[in-house]
């Protein structure tokens, strides 16, 4: 039997060094294709390794085109001195290496996107520097990892609270991110201007990363791969720690650990010096990771009988084929003419109909649940989602009077099948096939009408 779990934990092994590598090709393709490269680890080296050169050029260009006649350049530069040369340098490359392998990065678009960049710093600066709190308040509570959500609502809040801010002109935008990538070749490499011809008669200049970018990154691959691993509880005891090295996992599958998640050798090498004095710490250490770990099997078979429902409890994904409900109200209606209930069924739709995998049928029974809670505003229509509440005034009658017109069977099905609490203690107390056969006796007592 404990030779059977050896090898069940040996091809666990194995099986979660390749789901490593595919997470991690997973990653970059996704990084890639949103325009993120600067968080592969590429990027990450890349702006590591390049801030500082293109931060020195920079700063030298500034200075001597102080000394030269009046020009294109000139027009850059006296946008460049608004921002302090590592702010220049930190902005440019990121905006750079965000498409670097980028196939199709048209010089007037990469430009473009790093002037805008350094127009938000310089909007955001100002925006600091007029309303500190509402700037910190704001910066704290956007929660969204998208870059363009967030810098639409940095732009939104300025505009909002703060004097107009005086826009750059495209033009001048143009020259400056230009101008900035031209310094980045000549300070790193690693990317070239090329001209191309897309389409008949027509030709565009493309930055594109040279041959020895893509080498570098090809021959780090598999290296970068297996840099954070997927470790995963084992289900036999641990290799034994004597020393800061070679305890826990069994084979070469899974990268070694450390005894201490650090990366200075020299202070693993004076651990292991001290010999018997840390063997207390070796024998308390070896106890715990001996200590077997177990499942919950009432939270595992209550979570089994919820993704087999489908229900979408508990941030289980929804199951079902995946449709596009019909909005509720026809085409060309202005919003300012819908009734009350008009209103709560479309916020019903806006908010439900926008969830992957969801079936008609369930889409109707969560539609009847939505306007059963007729005065708790939608999270579409609360400033900033979900994470305020929203006071709403009481109905009016006539609100009431329409609400109750709703079809009757919906209206019988909802009330029967409960809260989703309810369900859940119905599911845990009867089991799964209970409820779907109480499910049917529901739907069977209460048909939609032909």
């Amino acid at each position: 039997m404990l030779n059977d779990l050896y090898q069940v934990q040996n091809n666990l092994e194995k099986e979660y060094r390749n789901l490593t590598l595919e997470r991690f090709t997973r990653r970059t393709e996704e990084s890639k294709r949103k325009g993120d490269e600067s968080s592969t680890y590429y990027g990450l080296y890349l702006q590591k390794t390049t801030i500082e050169p293109l931060s020195l050029l920079i700063k030298q260009k500034i200075e001597e085109a102080k000394l030269g006649k009046s020009g294109r350049r000139q027009t850059s530069v006296k946008l460049m001195e608004k921002f302090d040369a590592v702010t220049l340098a930190f902005i440019t490359v990121r905006s750079v290496v965000d498409k670097i392998t980028h196939q199709k990065n048209a010089l007037t678009s990469a430009a473009l996107a790093i002037a805008t960049a350094l127009e938000d710093e310089l909007r955001n600066q100002s925006f600091e520097a007029e309303k500190p709190h509402l700037f910190t308040k704001i910066i704290n509570e956007t929660k969204t990892n998208n870059k363009e959500r967030k810098r639409k609502i940095m732009v939104g809040s300025y505009n909002r609270y703060c004097d107009a801010w005086n826009g750059w002109d495209k033009a001048d935008k143009i020259h400056l991110g230009k101008h900035l990538i031209e310094l980045y070749i000549e300070a790193i490499g690693h990317i070239q201007i090329v001209l191309k011809n897309p389409s008949k008669n027509r030709t565009v200049y493309f930055v594109e990363p040279t041959q020895l970018l893509l080498d570098f990154i090809s021959n780090n691959n598999d290296v970068a791969a297996l840099l954070r691993p997927m470790y995963v509880p084992m289900v036999v005891p641990p290799v034994p720690w004597d020393s800061t090295r070679g305890g826990g996992y069994l084979t070469h599958h899974t990268p070694p650990l450390t005894l201490i998640k650090t990366n200075k050798r020299p202070y693993l090498e004076e651990l292991d010096n001290m010999g018997d004095e840390l063997s207390d710490v070796y024998r308390a250490i070896n106890t715990l990771q001996d200590t077997p770990w177990v499942v919950n099997k009432f939270v595992l078979k209550t979570f089994q009988a919820l993704d087999k429902l489908g229900l979408g409890i508990a941030g289980l994904k929804i199951k079902g084929k995946t449709i596009k409900p019909p909005s509720p109200l026809s085409k060309n209606r202005d919003t300012k003419e819908l009734t009350a209930s008009e209103k709560i069924k479309f916020g019903a739709w806006a908010e439900i109909g926008m969830e992957d995998d969801l079936t008609q049928e369930l889409f109707d029974i969560r539609a009847a649940s939505y306007v059963t809670k007729v005065f708790a505003k939608p999270a579409w229509a609360v400033a900033g989602g979900a994470e305020r509440d929203a006071v709403v005034p009481e109905p009016t009658a006539a609100a009431e009077e329409e609400l109750e017109a709703l079809p009757a069977w919906l209206t019988a099905r909802q009330d029967a099948y409960g809260t989703s609490q309810s369900q859940l203690e119905y599911i845990t107390e009867n089991g799964l096939e209970a409820w779907q056969e109480h499910v049917a006796a529901i739907k069977l007592a209460n048909p939609i009408p032909e």
